[in-house]
């Protein structure tokens, strides 16, 4: 483990006896499963597996959902052999989709963000001292099957010193399902005095916007 990030290389629980829901969601990298002749019914792997070997999920009658990315596009030999309840799950338009139609299993469709843009400008100005805030702006987070949503909370952020006057470009990162997505907004942060004047320094210039 590296921070908040697990890596792994391998995962091989073939034959074991492990049952029930496995989620894998959290490993940052794992290039390789193998749950042959288990007892499993779902799984989720991880965004940055991009195979399953061979035999990964044989004899594993109990196994009705395989949750895997747009990243996947490797697939072994008898992936899924004698695992006759099995539904791949994944993003429209994926390798997953064509394997699901190739090999006649289900396929269910996995909504899942695509990116972050501001949806909408702050309307309150940044006062030194002041945590970040969106202060009445909004993001928009789009997703895979065309919609979006609008977010006021729920995001972290960089690059922002609320005791530094004048313009700062500030990263904001918002998460859902294992996935994060970033974009960048420019703000000024301004001092007050104490006749409510708004003002910051540019190059020894002392500039005031009355609020």
């Amino acid at each position: 483990k590296q921070g908040d990030a697990y890596y792994l290389e391998k995962l091989d629980l073939s034959e074991t006896s492990i049952s029930g829901e496995v989620d894998l969601g959290l490993f940052t990298h794992l290039t390789e499963v193998n749950f042959e002749k288990t007892d499993i019914t779902k799984v989720i792997l991880p965004y940055e597996l991009s195979k399953l070997g061979d035999y990964a999920f044989v004899y594993c009658p109990n196994l009705t959902s395989v949750t895997v990315t747009g990243n996947w596009n490797v697939m072994g030999t008898n992936v899924f052999y004698q695992s006759p309840n099995v539904t791949l799950a994944s993003t429209r338009d994926t390798f997953a989709q064509f394997v699901a139609k190739a090999l006649d299993i289900p396929f269910e469709e996995v909504v899942r963000m695509t990116e972050v843009k501001i949806g909408k400008e702050p309307t309150n100005p940044y006062i030194l001292g002041q945590e970040f805030e969106l202060n009445g702006g909004e993001l928009t987070v789009y997703y895979t099957d065309g919609s979006t949503k609008t977010v006021t909370d729920g995001y972290t952020v960089s690059g922002f010193d609320p005791d530094k006057l004048g313009e700062q470009k500030v990263t904001i990162s918002y998460s859902e399902d294992y996935y994060t997505k970033t974009t960048t907004l420019r703000v000024t942060v301004y001092a007050c005095d104490e006749n409510g004047y708004l003002y910051q320094y540019t190059d020894s210039r002392r500039n005031k916007i009355q609020i």
